[in-house]
């Protein structure tokens, strides 16, 4: 192996390590609200480019990197979505919850008040 092929391989395995922290911050916290939608889809339709690319002059270091950097930006991308559907549902029970609360505040007589039945 060439010292090109080599540098490309360690760029490749650098880079896409570089996904693991967020990918398990991600899965452990259960929340990828801080990503952005945008920065995720563009990112994954580069790294789809990267993919056609390096089939495209036959380069094993950009295709392996850029397969796994793939799976592991899908999985975030996944995580964003299912965490988020879970989230609205929480945000709907409640709300909905809220509005059906009633305020005690207004339905009791005053101080030294009573109400005869």
């Amino acid at each position: 192996m060439d010292f090109t092929t080599t540098l490309g391989l360690v760029a490749g395995v650098l880079t896409t390590i570089a996904y693991l922290p967020q990918l398990i911050k991600t899965w452990k916290s259960k929340s990828a609200d801080d990503l952005s939608w945008s920065m995720l889809i563009i990112l994954c339709i580069g790294i789809i480019l990267w993919l056609v690319y390096g089939v495209s002059i036959h380069d094993v270091p950009i295709l392996a990197a850029n397969v796994v950097t793939l799976i592991f930006a899908s999985i975030i991308l996944v995580l964003k979505i299912v965490y988020r559907s879970g989230r609205d549902e929480e945000g709907k029970i409640q709300e909905d919850s809220s509005r059906n609360s009633v305020d005690q505040s207004n339905t009791l007589p005053p101080e030294g008040k009573t109400e005869a039945f």
